[in-house]
């Protein structure tokens, strides 16, 4: 159609001035495996060598097959010349937003929802309890296995932010990272989410991550502005991580209440 015609897309973009746009992947592709998302890869870095001055590339990576992700993002980057990479939220052919999923959010919002306003795992602990406990998981498991991810599982603010922001901090001063330093990010990033104290802000994780990697730690500056904002989302996410997996190991365990996981959500209250 008119969105894959390259001809008719500079034509439109001449139409309503626009100068330079940027293709990124669409949802079916993210999450597959390398060798779909390098035939992608391939097919816009020759849309951008067709129109040099008018096409930009966010490099897309095989989700389905993570170990292989860190080396297909730096022969996008390198080889194909794409400045940046996309990440959906489709993964293994699944969105998000499917039906599946439903009762996992409807479930879980209230401690998202919590999370994302006090920017701290260890204040929305006891609400994270509750509703993993209506998600069907054992009371037990659940008395146990929160308290600990309120402590370890630090998804959002030490290995999702601290990685971004180093790629972020070495692309402002203009420094090269290569294979190693991604392997380092995500050594760092895994160590990082067992030790990180679940309170307000992660600049400790981030200044340690670009001392690793050699970054200029007057990076961690550009961010300062902005952090609290970024903490809201940093935490609902460790929030949504840490109910994910007490859910996920109480189903392999056999002690998941899948008929209460499956049920109407019922309203936190304080």
């Amino acid at each position: 159609g008119e969105m894959t015609d390259l001809a008719q897309r500079v034509a439109d973009m001449d139409r309503v001035g626009v100068e330079k746009q940027a293709l990124s992947g669409v949802g079916g592709v993210f999450g597959r495996d390398l060798g779909t998302a390098s035939a992608y890869n391939d097919a816009m870095a020759a849309s951008i060598t067709r129109y040099p001055n008018r096409f930009v590339a966010m490099a897309v990576v095989p989700l389905g097959e993570p170990d292989k992700a860190p080396a297909e993002l730096e022969r996008a980057v390198k080889e194909l010349g794409m400045v940046g990479v996309s990440i959906g939220s489709n993964v293994h052919g699944k969105n998000l937003d499917q039906p599946e999923f439903g009762p996992f959010f409807a479930k879980a919002w209230p401690a998202i929802q919590l999370g994302f306003v006090s920017r701290s795992s260890v204040g929305t602990l006891p609400v994270t309890e509750t509703v993993t406990e209506r998600m069907g998981v054992d009371k037990g498991y659940a008395a146990f296995a929160i308290p600990l991810a309120s402590t370890t599982k630090m998804d959002g603010c030490a290995s999702i932010y601290p990685a971004l922001a180093a790629i972020f901090v070495a692309g402002f001063y203009g420094i090269p990272l290569h294979f190693i330093d991604y392997v380092l990010i995500v050594f760092v990033s895994v160590l990082g989410s067992a030790a990180t104290a679940g309170l307000t802000g992660a600049i400790v994780m981030l200044t340690l991550t670009l001392s690793t990697l050699g970054l200029p730690l007057e990076g961690a500056g550009l961010l300062l502005a902005i952090d609290p904002i970024l903490d809201m989302g940093r935490t609902a996410v460790n929030v949504a991580g840490q109910v994910l997996v007490a859910t996920l190991v109480a189903k392999r365990e056999g002690i998941l209440d899948e008929a209460a996981y499956d049920g109407k959500a019922t309203p936190v209250t304080a």
